[in-house]
């Protein structure tokens, strides 16, 4: 076949309209990468009697929703979800060139959910949606990192021993059919998180004075935090007959 006529094909084949399974009492299979972000930065500091310094940041963080949804009508589809989130944070503070502090922040989560999703009518293969979610559970939180002073290293590591989640939003997206039985996902939406966990973390400070004993420390913290953002994803749906 020339690569003319292939390409021609495979418009006429995006282009075309089809007639997926969203009927009463079908089910809708998916699988969801949401929220995806990374980014990086840096910034400066100067001042009078002081030496300039730098901080570098790097944030990924990444959520992965496989879902299981049955049609309750012919465009709206209510169901559960499994959910695992990933977050990766590094802080590092340099002068001279010379990082002489660093903070590591790993986080992983894992919960369930359930959803609503309502599809507006469309005579094309674009099917526009309001998606309403929830989802709660738990994880692992692990820090580290190290600073260096004048006479002194200190070093530190914590892991949580307790905590508990939950995300709420509402997407807009559109599905685009590609066949009868799938589509891709593409949304955009609001999202509130809530974090509460109990860290336990080990110190320790080593001084560069031999004659001053190192000081080994441990303590515990409760840290909460909330969050409302802007919320971003493509996934993958498969529709199935009853």
């Amino acid at each position: 076949m020339q690569p003319k006529s292939l390409l021609a094909l495979s418009i006429l084949f995006l282009t075309l309209s089809v007639n997926a399974q969203l009927k009463k009492g079908n089910r809708m299979v998916g699988f969801t990468v949401a929220s995806g972000l990374w980014s990086a930065g840096e910034s400066e500091f100067s001042a009078p009697n002081q030496t300039p310094s730098v901080t570098e940041t790097g944030n990924f963080s990444l959520q992965l929703t496989p879902s299981l949804g049955w049609f309750i009508t012919d465009q709206t589809v209510i169901g559960g979800s499994v959910t695992i989130g990933i977050n990766d944070q590094v802080a590092r503070r340099k002068s001279a060139g010379i990082t002489f502090s660093e903070d590591n922040y790993n986080n992983i989560d894992f919960g369930a959910g359930t959803f609503l999703r309502h599809y507006f009518k469309s005579g094309s293969s674009f099917r526009p949606f309001t998606h309403l979610f929830f989802s709660a559970g738990s994880g692992t939180t692990k820090t580290d990192g190290f600073y260096y002073y004048t006479d002194v290293k200190g070093t530190y590591e914590g892991k949580s021993s307790s905590k508990f989640y939950y995300n709420a939003g509402l997407n807009l997206g559109v599905t685009r059919l590609l066949n009868e039985h799938t589509g891709i996902d593409l949304y955009v939406g609001y999202l509130r998180t809530s974090n509460k966990a109990t860290m336990k973390s080990e110190q320790l400070s080593d001084y560069t004075n031999p004659s001053t004993p190192d000081v080994r420390s441990s303590f515990e913290t409760t840290q909460k935090f909330t969050n409302n953002g802007i919320s971003f994803g493509v996934g993958f749906q498969i529709f199935l007959g009853k």
